[in-house]
């Protein structure tokens, strides 16, 4: 039987794999990091999961959803979305929190 939190899937300070640094380049106006070893999410729902305090960078998601999903306190930094058939709720007004879904 899984846990659960106010309705949610107990996930709570999961960890995806990092990814790493893969080259370097330098242009003009810029300098460049290629990253490697990146999550990709491909056709994922994700429903009615709590990752609070979780460690999420640089997840890339293609043709999925996310919906009622906590990320309190979770480090979602780099985020993609690839395409336009990913969706996604994400209310706003939350102090220190990141949730998508429906707020509480």
């Amino acid at each position: 039987m899984s846990s659960r939190v106010d309705g949610r899937l107990d996930l709570r300070n999961l960890r995806a794999p990092d990814s790493v640094i893969v080259g370097r380049y330098k242009t003009a106006r810029a300098n460049v990091k290629q990253l490697g070893n990146l999550v990709q999410i491909k056709g994922g729902r994700w429903k009615d999961i709590d990752f609070s305090g979780g460690y999420f960078r640089s997840l890339r998601f293609f043709d999925g959803e996310i919906e009622n999903c906590c990320f309190d306190g979770a480090n979602c930094q780099d985020w993609r979305m690839g395409d336009e058939h990913f969706k996604y709720d994400v209310p706003f007004g939350r102090p220190a929190a990141v949730c998508l879904g429906r707020d509480r």
